[in-house]
This record gives structure tokens, C-alpha cells and sequence, in this order.
């Protein structure tokens, strides 16, 4: 071979190497940034013209640098994190309810329940006692006022769990966007950098909501969600929040901005605030209404029919004139008047009890749902329970399998410092030998013109 050709060999040589410890340092630079993915050049045999000269003389080229990725894994990876994101919303939005629901201090509504019943028993065991009628007007008060706080706290939450979805859903627009920035980009050239973009968006995106993403055959990402295309391209189909009213009230859909319909949204954090905000809540929400009116509707039946110490009978003891959970609350007349309240029955003399145990046992007989007003609020506490427990190790066992998937793709995507170092030591040798090779052949070249 003649001495030009050996030290184009060396050169190239020299070169390959030099991209080799490049990449390798780019990997180690890396090894901790989150969504990075390694890198590897592919060592081929050395081309000058169209001969092959590795073989002979082992001249090397880098051929290709690759990014390590494992596309299976991803596709499994993000449809795993969108069941994780649906269940990890389920247990924060559930133990958010069941912590005021199941408040067992002295104003919650188990409690007050219980101090409402035992204060219209203390009134059956005194019944011309002024201080036994202020103390059940008292917790009569405090009943209502947990039964309004109970259904704030619901309403509240389901506020806040709407507005929620909106930013959750600007979210999944702005990266939306990105990504189709990132199509736009690609179709110019693709780098390992904007790979990496690409697919920590998408790695975002599948905790929002549920899709399913493909690589084209020029690079770009196209994604859908409920079988609609999301992104395509450069193309973008952007989703909004709407309230549309229903037979169970205001209802948040989720529809696309350009045209008029409503992806299903099967998993992600958004599906999962959607159950909570249109099916969870206002299904507890009717049930606090049920047993608010069951007791308004029992206590004053029985004490619209009883007289008070002055013979005076007739009155209601919760106010009529709004319902539900949010609207119970005591009669006018017996929060300004509490010797208004009934204890007695028209054909009993004074000093009878009758009423005023009457309205206690209400307490122990069926009143809601086949059950009583306790066992009723029990069940429907234990319900809440039970779901969080589910929604608990639903969400256990899914972030195993997530973690155990990222694992896997953390194996073959990233970055393992002893390798590289290897690596590195590897290339610098090499480079260190091809520089010898044109040491060499420069001599060789000294040695031949001076000849001359």
C-alpha cells in the first residue's frame, strides 16, 4: 500500500476514534439528566474510494451512531404509566373525601348524628327542661351545619378537581404542540437530542391521559387518543372542558376545539378526575341529600303533631323551604323560640315525654333506603372506604409494574458509568495506536525524501 494511503488510514482512523471518545463523553456528561438516552457508534471497516481496507490493514470508521432504545418498552411503558396516573388520582382525590366524610370528631356528621338523637333522649328524660330544648335546638344547629359543611367540602373538591381538568387539559395542548414542533424539526433532520425531546413528551403525555403513539416512517410521531388523532405531523387537534347539564347536573366533557366531538378517555389522571368529578361526587352528594331529607321529613312528621309546654302545636322543626344536604337547617321559629319545640302529644297531660321519644327512636327505625338514618350514613362511609382501599392497591400494584418496566428501559437506555469508562479507556488506546500509525508513517515519508 503506498504511504499516502497509510496515512489516510491513520487519519481516519484518528477520526473515528476522536467521534468515539466524543460520544462516550457525551454519555457520561449525561448519566444523570432524566430522558437521556445513550448513545453508541458503530465501529465499521475503513473505506478509501471503494475499496474495503479494514480487513487487510484494520482501519476502522464510524458507520453510524445509534440511540439506544428499546420501542416495545416504550409503548408498554406508557400505557402502564396511564393506568398508574388514573389510579394514583383515584386514592388522592378519595382519601381528600373520606378525610372530612369520616371526620369522627365532635363536628362531623357521624358525631352530630349521634349528639342530635342523645339530646332529644335527654329531652325525653326531662321534657319541661328549658335547658334540655336549648341544647337540641343546639344540636340541631350543629347536625345541619355539618350536613352543610359536608356537602361544601364535596362541592368544593369537585370545584377544585374541575379546574384541575382544565389545567391538566392546557397541558396536554402545550405539549401537543411541542411535539408537532418537534415533527417539524425532524423532518429537516434527526438528531439524538430531539429523539430524546420527542419521547420525554410523549412519557408526560401518558400520564394525563390515555393515547397511543406511532413512529412514521419519516421519524415524525404521530399520536391519537380515543381513536382520534391528537398529533399528526405538524398538525395539531387541540381539546377544551365544557359543562354541558344533565339529569345529575353540570357535567364536564372533554371534547376537540375544531370540531364537536368527545374522544373516550379510558385512563390517565384526567379519566380519572372525570369519574370523580361527574359520577363520585355527585353520587355521594344525592346520598347526603337522601339522608338529610329523611330526617327532616321523620323529625318534623312527628313534631308538627306534638304540643309544646304552652299547648302550642303545628310547628315544623326544620325549615321546608329548601332540601338536600346544603339547604337543611332549623326552623326559624325554634332557633329564636326553643320552648316552641315539642315534646308532648295533644292527649297527654304536661310533663309527658311521648314526642320527645317518638323523634329519639326515629334513630333505630327504617327511615332511608331499608335502613336506618345511622346504618345508612355507615354504609355509605364504608362504601368511600372500600373504594380508596381498591383504588389503593390498584395503585400499589400498577406502580410496581411501572417501576419494574422502567427499569427495563433504564437497562438498555441509560447510562452505566463503568461501561463508559471502559469504553473510554477502549477508545483512547485505539486513538493512541492510530496516532503511532501516522508517527510512524510520517517518519517513513522523512526517511524517503531525504533518499531522494
Amino acid at each position: 500500500m503506498a504511504i499516502s494511503k497509510l496515512l489516510e488510514l491513520g487519519k481516519q482512523s484518528l477520526a473515528t476514534y476522536q467521534t468515539a471518545i466524543n460520544i462516550t463523553g457525551e454519555n457520561i456528561a449525561n448519566a444523570n439528566v432524566e430522558g437521556y438516552s445513550r448513545q453508541r457508534v458503530d465501529l465499521g471497516d475503513l473505506r478509501i474510494g471503494n475499496k474495503r481496507i479494514g480487513t487487510i490493514l484494520g482501519g476502522v470508521e464510524a458507520s453510524s451512531v445509534k440511540r439506544i432504545r428499546e420501542r416495545l418498552l416504550d409503548a408498554q411503558y406508557w400505557r402502564e404509566k396511564q393506568n398508574l396516573g388514573k389510579f394514583e388520582t383515584n386514592v388522592r382525590a378519595l382519601h381528600q373525601i373520606e378525610t372530612f366524610l369520616a371526620d369522627d370528631s365532635e363536628g362531623g356528621l357521624t358525631a352530630s348524628l349521634q349528639a342530635f338523637w342523645q339530646a332529644w333522649g335527654d329531652l325525653a328524660n326531662d321534657p319541661e327542661s328549658a335547658t334540655a330544648r336549648n341544647l337540641v335546638r343546639d344540636k340541631a344547629i350543629s347536625l345541619a351545619s355539618a350536613f352543610n359543611s359536608a356537602d361544601g367540602h364535596l362541592q368544593s373538591t369537585r370545584h377544585h378537581l374541575g379546574t384541575e381538568i382544565r389545567s391538566e387539559i392546557r397541558r396536554v395542548n402545550k405539549l401537543s404542540g411541542h411535539l408537532a414542533d418537534i415533527n417539524k424539526q425532524m423532518l429537516a433532520g434527526q438528531t439524538p437530542e430531539l429523539l430524546d425531546q420527542r419521547d420525554r413528551i410523549i412519557d408526560e403525555l401518558s400520564q394525563y391521559i390515555a393515547i397511543e403513539a406511532r413512529e412514521e416512517d419519516n421519524g415524525t410521531m404521530s399520536v391519537t387518543t380515543g381513536g382520534i388523532v391528537l398529533v399528526s405531523g405538524e398538525e395539531v387537534n387541540e381539546l377544551k372542558v365544557s359543562l354541558v347539564d344533565s339529569e345529575s347536573g353540570s357535567q364536564a366533557v372533554i371534547s376537540f376545539k375544531e370540531f364537536d366531538y368527545q374522544p373516550q378517555i379510558l385512563s390517565g389522571e384526567i379519566n380519572a378526575l372525570m369519574e370523580v368529578v361527574n359520577e363520585t361526587i355527585p353520587g355521594i352528594t344525592a346520598q347526603l341529600d337522601q339522608l338529610a331529607d329523611a330526617i327532616v321529613s321523620g323529625v318534623n312528621g312527628v313534631h308538627s303533631g306534638g304540643y309544646n309546654l304552652d299547648g302550642i302545636t303545628g310547628i315544623n322543626f326544620f325549615d321546608t323551604s329548601s332540601t338536600g344536604a346544603s339547604g337543611i337547617r332549623l326552623a326559624t321559629e325554634i332557633i329564636q323560640d326553643p320552648s316552641l319545640i315539642a315534646s308532648r302529644s295533644g292527649s297527654s297531660g304536661v310533663g309527658n315525654n311521648d314526642i320527645a321519644l317518638a323523634i329519639n327512636d326515629l334513630q333505630n327505625q327504617v327511615m332511608v333506603d331499608g335502613l336506618a338514618p345511622a346504618a345508612f350514613l355507615d354504609n355509605l362511609l364504608g362504601d368511600i372506604g372500600s373504594q380508596l382501599q381498591e383504588a389503593m392497591l390498584q395503585e400499589n400494584s400498577q406502580r410496581l409494574i411501572t417501576e419494574k418496566l422502567e427499569n427495563e428501559r433504564e437497562a438498555i437506555a441509560g447510562v452505566s458509568l463503568d461501561e463508559e469508562m471502559t469504553k473510554l479507556l477502549q477508545y483512547e488506546q485505539s486513538y493512541e495506536a492510530a496516532a503511532r500509525l501516522v508517527q510512524t508513517v510520517d517518519e517513513m515519508m522523512e526517511t524517503v525524501i531525504s533518499l531522494v
